[in-house]
């Protein structure tokens, strides 16, 4: 429901000349897995993190954003979408940020 209504209001902004936000966009719709990944990885997790520092029993919010990185990285791979490669401006992030570790520069 709400990716229709997304879709919708994509459809008005292109309409009256702007360009919509990649969530709300029907045409870039093939990307929207790979940037709810790196929201999820850059900006939800790290605050989260931060979070538990200051409120440990706020972990299973951390789990559960895990979770959900690893539901949407196994659509992804499931559908064999190349969308996280070419998306993401780097791919370890997300995949760190799932694990639970820091990234390395390797």
């Amino acid at each position: 429901m709400n990716n229709i209504l997304y879709g919708l209001k994509g459809d008005k902004e292109r309409e009256m000349g702007y360009t919509p936000l990649s969530m709300m966009d029907r045409r870039r719709s093939v990307n929207q897995p790979a940037e709810q990944i790196q929201f999820l990885s850059v900006v939800v997790l790290p605050c989260l993190l931060l979070l538990q520092n200051i409120f440990p029993n706020t972990s299973p919010l951390i789990d559960n954003c895990r979770y959900t990185l690893l539901l949407i990285l196994s659509k992804l791979l499931i559908n064999n979408t190349t969308t996280l490669h070419t998306s993401l401006s780097s791919p370890k992030v997300s995949v760190a940020c799932v694990k639970g570790t820091k990234m390395t520069d390797e």
